[in-house]
């Protein structure tokens, strides 16, 4: 769903309820290059506030894993409450640097 620009939905139900997420294009375009299929687990890098990192999840269908990196307390709160909403249990936030995770 494309909208014009300056089109107003933040105030919106669906959007207030996470029913509906707002994303810019460049926040659409690497999950989408990604595809990440069921039983994948994917690393978002820098993943506050949680765009890309929901949209990762949702496009494995629930059955893959996100592991969500962000290094700042506040923008990691952010994360977690997002990923929740949601995503549920395919996102795991870590407070770290990105370079310190090993994913195995």
């Amino acid at each position: 769903l494309v909208l014009p620009p300056l089109t107003e939905l933040h105030q919106h139900a669906l959007v207030a309820s996470h029913a509906l997420i707002l994303q810019d294009k460049a926040s659409c375009l690497a999950p989408a290059a990604l595809q990440p299929r069921a039983g994948e687990a994917v690393i978002d890098c820098c993943a506050a506030p949680g765009n890309k990192t929901t949209q990762l999840a949702a496009l494995s269908g629930g059955g893959g894993l996100v592991i969500a990196c962000e290094r700042d307390a506040r923008r990691a709160g952010v994360l977690r409450r997002r990923a929740a909403d949601a995503a549920g249990a395919s996102v795991r936030v870590v407070q770290t640097d990105f370079m310190a995770v090993d994913p195995r």
